[in-house]
């Protein structure tokens, strides 16, 4: 980390700002921007609340508070569409956090997807529905049921639903592209999910995640580590791993979501470019399980940020072994 305090910018989305137009959106913005503030300050650094949007409002907002650095807390389009990046970089102002297209790339889940397919990554069977074609409706009666409809572009589990029959299935794709909106549509996976944190090149931990049962979303118990062997635990380490390196996020910190069924069979979900980092999400409390704090954990983020812009960057991650 620079020797020099620095003055650091947390951007978060806000509706009043044209951010984030969901309000569960919105409030997980605001309160890891909180945190990440006053973990900064503690660290002896100077923070400043910056709410973002995608036009040169930021831009004014960043060169009159004489910003060194930026921390994102912006999810849903805004954060994960790779525009507050483009602007950081507009602005030379460097930020922490992979660049622009790779979080561009992992957030487009049709993208995406192709890509960790190309690397030989097990992903979901799914059929993707453009604007570019009508849905294949014979494949749409082969991928079998329930399905999980996607939003090609989201974050935080938004937008999701479960198809339980072919009709179904068929019938909201159909809907889905007569309205123009792109989709995707896989086969729902069963089993343990398992969120895998990667930061700077290495593993720093996992966390098994509990949900309701029939729910989509919503979490009612962690545990860090998984109930799992640590042979198992090192398969899911090696995807992670892998699929980070396959979207450009293997330098940066970005969480790996992975399905493990009862044959021990991994799907990987999701590939998180910009988890949330408040102090009581997944990202926090593995770096606590991994010995460290939450101020350590934000100094490890911070570390590169001296460094040029651009610049492929390698962040020490300070965990036990």
């Amino acid at each position: 980390m620079a020797t020099q305090p620095l003055h650091v910018g947390v951007l978060f989305s806000d509706p009043r700002h044209g951010g984030a137009s969901e309000p569960a959106t919105a409030a997980l913005d605001r309160r890891s921007a909180v945190d990440l503030a006053q973990a900064i300050e503690a660290l002896g650094h100077l923070s400043t609340l910056l709410p973002a949007d995608d036009d040169l409002g930021l831009a004014l907002s960043l060169r009159g508070a004489q910003i060194d650095a930026c921390l994102i807390a912006a999810h849903g389009d805004l954060g994960g569409s790779g525009k507050l990046q483009e602007q950081l970089g507009r602005c030379a102002i460097p930020w922490v956090g992979a660049p622009a297209a790779a979080v561009a790339l992992a957030y487009d889940k049709i993208r995406a997807r192709e890509r960790l397919a190309r690397f030989n990554l097990p992903i979901p069977t799914g059929i993707a529905c453009t604007r570019g074609a009508p849905p294949d409706r014979r494949g749409l009666h082969h991928l079998g049921w329930p399905c999980i409809l996607k939003p090609r572009s989201g974050s935080l589990s938004s937008g999701l639903l479960r198809l339980h029959s072919s009709r179904e299935v068929a019938d909201i794709a159909l809907d889905e592209h007569h309205h123009g909106r792109e989709i995707l549509i896989e086969r729902e996976c069963d089993g343990i999910e398992v969120q895998v944190v990667v930061l700077g090149g290495r593993i720093l931990g996992a966390m098994q995640i509990e949900r309701r049962p029939g729910a989509l979303t919503g979490v009612t118990a962690m545990s860090c580590p998984p109930e799992l062997s640590s042979s198992a635990l090192d398969g899911l380490h090696h995807l992670a791993r892998h699929a980070a390196e396959a979207l450009g996020l293997a330098d940066h910190l970005c969480r790996v979501d992975i399905m493990v069924s009862d044959r021990h069979n991994e799907q990987i979900l999701e590939v998180e470019p910009l988890p949330p980092l408040n102090r009581d999400g997944v990202v926090a409390r593995v770096a606590r399980a991994a010995g460290l704090s939450y101020e350590r954990l934000v100094a490890t983020l911070l570390a590169g940020v001296a460094r040029p812009l651009y610049a492929p960057t390698r962040v020490a991650v300070e965990a036990r072994a």
